[in-house]
């Protein structure tokens, strides 16, 4: 579908992530809703119009809807699986005010870019393994969850934010 192939690149550009990130990752991440499902919504409220003046919630209640249904398609989807480990319910995500996501951030979510395996996995360097850590592939759980040399920036961030917020669900 050309509707979704261009919304895809909209919200690569979004989230700022390179075109190797699977399309429900960055949707996910930029919090889009896939334009299918979109359509659906807006055409239910359409045909709701009626309800419209007399019941306040019918829109809200399609959003709803959009949302559960879009859950599903995220929990059923193969590819992205680093991003729903760490954002397993995106509601959350798309309604917590967490500021602009950004490279770094979107690199983070998606454990694209400036990680050993994933530049291994495009011929940009030699060895998919950790700098710090010999013989422990270098992706972005090993970074930013189990590195030993960043131990020390995770205790200071966890410091300075009170919690860490980020946590892993099962893969």
């Amino acid at each position: 579908m050309r509707l979704a192939r261009l919304q895809r690149q909209a919200a690569l550009r979004v989230a700022s992530a390179y075109r190797t990130v699977s399309e429900p990752a960055v949707l996910v991440v930029a919090g889009v809703i896939p334009v299918k499902l979109l359509a659906e919504e807006r055409k239910a409220i359409y045909q709701r119009k009626g309800e419209i003046g007399k019941e306040p919630h019918a829109t809200s209640s399609e959003r709803t809807r959009t949302y559960r249904q879009w859950q599903g398609l995220w929990d059923q989807k193969t590819r992205g699986r680093w991003t729903a480990r760490l954002i397993p319910m995106f509601q959350l995500w798309v309604k917590w005010r967490h500021g602009e996501v950004d490279y770094y951030l979107t690199q983070f979510l998606t454990g694209h870019e400036y990680f050993q395996s994933y530049l291994f996995l495009m011929r940009k360097t030699g060895s998919p393994d950790c700098i710090y850590c010999p013989g422990v592939p270098d992706d972005a759980e090993h970074t930013f969850f189990r590195c030993p040399h960043w131990d020390r920036p995770r205790l200071e961030a966890t410091c300075t934010l009170g919690v860490f917020r980020w946590t892993l669900s099962a893969k």
